[in-house]
């Protein structure tokens, strides 16, 4: 899964979206928001959600 964050051009988020990305943080996203959305997009891919505290890191990071 791939997910963006940072100063991105508005017009630029369809192509990404195309392209695969499934969420895009602009700057100033809480965030428990840009968590919540990966969460959401894992459907069964973290192992039961085994691998979301590694995952709330990564977006700490």
């Amino acid at each position: 899964m791939v997910f963006v964050g940072g100063v991105i051009p508005q017009q630029d988020y369809g192509f990404l979206f195309e392209a695969g990305v499934k969420g895009i943080y602009g700057p100033g996203t809480p965030i428990p928001v840009s968590a919540k959305g990966v969460l959401e997009q894992d459907q069964g891919g973290f192992d039961n959600g085994a691998d979301a505290p590694r995952v709330i890191q990564l977006l700490l990071s």
